[in-house]
């Protein structure tokens, strides 16, 4: 497995501001049916980009879940993960 850094964002405004312009291209291309926002524990921040994905895409089906607790052990309180799949 390889990480590699994109951009280094040092703070939270940022990194969601970066978040939600890479995530917008992607949807907008992948065009997919539901998107899923996963939160360990902070789930204001998965509230603002649900916010986002409703006025951005308004006829796709956004769901929120808290991550599962392995997920949050590993990435830690405050992680958000956003998923979309088609069906």
């Amino acid at each position: 497995m390889f990480i590699v850094t994109l951009d280094k964002l040092r703070t939270k405004k940022r990194a969601f501001t970066y978040l939600i312009n890479k995530l917008k291209d992607e949807i907008t291309r992948d065009n997919p049916s539901k998107v899923g926002v996963s939160y360990a524990g902070e789930h204001e921040t998965a509230d603002s980009i649900i916010n986002f994905l409703k006025e951005k895409f308004p006829n796709k089906i956004i769901e929120k879940h808290p991550l599962i607790n392995v997920g949050a052990v590993f990435t830690g309180y405050g992680t958000v993960s956003i998923g979309w799949i088609n069906v």
